[in-house]
């Protein structure tokens, strides 16, 4: 189980997903479960359906399957405060 934040209230194309690790590496694969928390506090629950390389598909619930790719550089979060030594990986929603 991984937690994560989204930088904005709806999974759309373009939101920045940030995961987060404790102080564990994050090594997101198929199968896994996400919790995303999103600027509203709303706490949405996704599982990985395919991890293939640097993209991911995600499967929320009844909703169509969600598409991200690895995004480096994390820029979204810059102001996010997580405490030093947590790993994280970005992604944004395609």
């Amino acid at each position: 189980m991984w937690h994560a934040y989204a930088n904005r209230p709806v999974l759309e194309a373009g939101t920045e997903v940030l995961v987060t690790g404790g102080h564990e590496p994050v090594r997101l694969q198929t199968a896994d479960r996400i919790t995303i928390e999103t600027p509203d506090n709303n706490r949405l629950t996704a599982v990985v359906v395919d991890r293939t390389d640097d993209h991911l598909l995600l499967a929320l619930g009844d909703a169509p399957l969600l598409h991200l790719n690895a995004s480096g550089d994390g820029s979204a979060f810059d102001d996010f405060k997580l405490s030093n030594g947590f790993s994280r990986q970005s992604w944004r929603v395609r």
